[in-house]
């Protein structure tokens, strides 16, 4: 148990991610590539920036004090300080390398697990890989926060101007309530449809992980879009079929099973840290269906999906199971038979820069879990889209992009 007082009790989602990383022995630490152009700073001038954007923030303070009992949710204890000197550091990269260097390094760093119990986020220095461009690091293990928690960070590190710390919403006994109503309607329908669909897949060998990232025209993505009366997200996953068929996977299933988180925040309310998601399931079309079909087939998809009960019943559960049962239950949205990918939209995030000096170019690096063969996240910046893509390491050969 970690000291300091108690400050949140733990989301199941927070128990889940430590637990998930515990027994798979993958890392779940999600991160943001911010790169630049110009001489980069010091150490001592980045933790002072930091510091002067982030020491507001108290989740930065948060260790995870985790339940001794399945049955009761953890907690989040709050530390007197946040220790700058080992938060902040470089990322140790071959000097001169350019972007093969850089992309190295960042993929040792995502291997690499962050422990919740002592300090579950950290920002990386990258500098040397290339004269004239360095780059930050900013990663997060899951249990603090999920993507979107993730990209307010980042604001508040490079935006215009410090942004105050949203406050936990506590939730109501009346909408506990709702919560075990929804999941007695919703949840007996959804797990039968989970285990129907989840079958036994081959174990994907953990090698490590290769990352790779690419960016397209907002402005294009956003034409297809209104031509079809979809949106970016569904334009997004209607064209996944044509990048993955571009990638050198050993093995491939005839239609991919997606995936998608889907973010439960109030949009009322401020934007602060924390996991706050359900997960929707798409089955994607083929590669080789006309493209205009494949964006109107995801877009009515994903309507369906959202307003689905798979929705309703992951959300309600996340409110109100406690960890182990919640895994016992709902551990085959995982399950590589019942989805191939993950794939998760971060948003639009808009103008950062460190010190007057832009951010050039903005890029999520999603994790993958265990036995599923890949995982993409893609966010817009500066009217493009960047895509990255976590695949085993052992898949080789070059990416080529899609579509």
């Amino acid at each position: 148990m970690t000291g300091g007082r108690c400050h949140r009790t733990s989301s199941v989602l927070d128990d889940v991610f430590v637990q998930y990383e515990r027994f798979c022995g993958t890392s779940v630490a999600i991160g943001l590539l911010a790169r630049f152009h110009g001489a980069p700073p010091t150490l001592e001038r980045l933790r002072d920036h930091l510091r002067a954007r982030l020491g507001g923030t108290p989740e930065l303070r948060w260790t995870f004090a985790e339940s001794e009992s399945g049955w009761r949710r953890s907690r989040w204890r709050e530390s007197s300080a946040v220790d700058w000197a080992a938060a902040v550091r470089d990322l140790p990269v071959a000097e001169g390398t350019g972007e093969a260097g850089l992309r190295a390094a960042v993929e040792r760093a995502c291997e690499e697990h962050l422990d919740p119990a002592h300090r579950p986020w950290r920002c990386l220095l990258v500098r040397g890989f290339a004269d004239g461009e360095w780059a930050l690091l900013l990663q997060v293990h899951h249990a603090l926060t999920g993507a979107v928690g993730l990209v307010e960070l980042l604001r508040r590190a490079l935006g215009r101007a410090p942004v105050r710390a949203a406050p936990p919403v506590p939730r109501s006994p009346a909408s506990r309530l709702r919560a075990w109503a929804t999941l007695l309607r919703d949840g007996p329908g959804f797990l039968a449809h989970a285990r129907r669909t989840a079958a036994t897949a081959p174990p994907v060998p953990e090698s490590g992980r290769r990352i790779t990232w690419q960016s397209l025209d907002t402005d294009h993505l956003r034409l297809l879009a209104r031509r079809h009366g979809a949106t970016v997200n569904d334009v997004v996953l209607a064209l996944a079929p044509e990048h993955l068929a571009a990638l050198p996977l050993t093995v491939r299933p005839r239609r991919w099973r997606a995936l998608v988180p889907v973010d439960c925040r109030d949009r009322a309310a401020p934007v602060g840290l924390g996991n706050h998601l359900s997960l929707m399931r798409i089955v994607l079309p083929c590669a080789g269906d006309d493209r205009g079909d494949r964006i109107a087939a995801v877009a009515a998809a994903t309507a369906r999906a959202k307003q689905g009960p798979a929705v309703r019943a992951v959300r309600a559960a996340v409110e109100v199971l406690p960890p182990r049962l919640y895994r016992s239950c709902f551990g085959q949205v995982l399950a590589p038979g019942y989805a191939d990918l993950f794939i998760s939209n971060w948003g639009a995030v808009e103008a950062l820069a460190y010190q007057g000096e832009p951010v050039r170019e903005l890029v999520p690096l999603m994790w993958r879990p265990r036995d599923h063969r890949l995982s993409t996240a893609f966010l817009t910046y500066g009217g493009r889209t960047c895509f990255s893509r976590t695949v085993a390491a052992y898949e080789t050969g070059p990416v080529v992009p899609g579509g």
